[in-house]
């Protein structure tokens, strides 16, 4: 999972959004394709720049 996530391409970006829950953070989801696979990856960008996977789910 996290080796994808390292992998994603700036066109596999679906969306941002502001957090509900964290006033001020940010959301950015992903839709990707592995081989026939598809899914959906949600991370959210801390303060300090880092990410966090917040939902990484098959389509």
């Amino acid at each position: 999972m996290a080796e994808r996530v390292k992998n994603l391409k700036k066109i596999e970006i679906y969306k941002s959004m502001k957090s509900l829950k964290k006033p001020g953070l940010w959301q950015d989801v992903y839709h990707t394709n592995d081989d026939d696979t598809e899914r959906c990856i949600k991370l959210q960008k801390s303060r300090d720049g880092k990410a966090i996977i917040i939902s990484f789910k098959e389509k």
